[in-house]
């Protein structure tokens, strides 16, 4: 039997701890493939809001393949606090990376693509 072992990161900020915590509530449980050199390459780019936005896109990209996803104001507001402004700077920053690529279509959420596995 495959036991669950919870990631653990050290020096994590109190306000992405918390973020943490209401994740680690919620139903979803398991996102496929997610790789701990990849976590860190998110970490490093964007800090808390990269790996919110790594979190999300690699969930809905064991669903649906890799291709282009929203990522939502209102779903990363009352999910986990993060502002709009915050989510553009990070997925900027990720971008630059070469973490991920996306695209803006006029009157819409951002469009993004994971790069990494």
């Amino acid at each position: 039997m495959i036991k669950e072992s919870p990631i653990v990161f050290k020096n994590l900020p109190p306000e992405i701890k918390n973020r943490l915590k209401k994740l680690n509530g919620s139903k979803r449980k398991f996102v496929k493939d997610v790789y701990k050199d990849e976590l860190l390459l998110y970490w490093k780019a964007a800090r808390g809001v990269g790996l919110v936005i790594y979190g999300e896109l690699k969930f809905q990209k064991g669903f649906d393949g890799d291709q282009f996803f929203p990522v939502s104001n209102n779903m990363l507001e009352e999910k986990y606090g993060i502002s709009r402004q915050s989510k553009y700077r990070a997925i900027k920053k990720l971008s630059k990376a070469g973490l991920i690529e996306y695209r803006i279509d006029a009157g819409k959420n951002y469009q993004c693509r994971l790069l990494t596995k």
